[in-house]
């Protein structure tokens, strides 16, 4: 599917998806179901502090880094938390539980920012920060290993 895509991912709170040059119904509905796992008195906090940051959207495509894998960048958040960004073609090669695991680690950064952990940014990866979001994804029942099977290079 070529052009803009604009989906409704959380109705309640108006939060949408812009999906660029790629179809971004099935990763839609990854990303809710994943949102629905996440526990309610979290998920509060992740849309109150998505509000406070002036969050503009979730964006699916391959505009704003290298897609493949052997990068392991397949999601981001945006400086200030206004953008959330998931590489669209990484999610086409991904397994299921990868990719769940991956959504709940963006949505953890923001959670780390909404108890007063936000990230500084720098060229330079901050790797207990990134453990911490791994750590928050597990307690809501994300698991990630098949981010570590064989072909996957995302093992911290």
């Amino acid at each position: 599917m070529a052009g803009i895509q604009e989906l409704m991912l959380i109705p309640s709170q108006k939060i949408k998806l812009l999906s660029v040059e790629t179809d971004g119904v099935a990763f839609a509905k990854l990303f809710r179901s994943c949102w629905q796992r996440i526990p309610l008195t979290h998920r509060r906090k992740i849309c109150a502090t998505l509000r406070a940051s002036q969050f503009r959207r979730i964006e699916f495509s391959n505009e704003w880094c290298d897609s493949s894998l052997a990068f392991g960048q397949v999601g981001a958040i945006g400086a200030g938390i206004r953008h959330i960004y998931f590489a669209a073609d990484a999610f086409k090669l991904l397994p299921t539980g990868a990719a769940e695991f991956i959504v709940a680690h963006e949505l953890a950064h923001v959670m780390q920012v909404a108890i007063g952990r936000p990230r500084r940014f720098s060229r330079k990866t901050d790797w207990n920060y990134e453990r911490e979001a791994d750590e928050f994804a597990k307690s809501w029942g994300f698991d990630n290993i098949q981010l570590a099977l064989p072909g996957f290079l995302w093992v911290k």
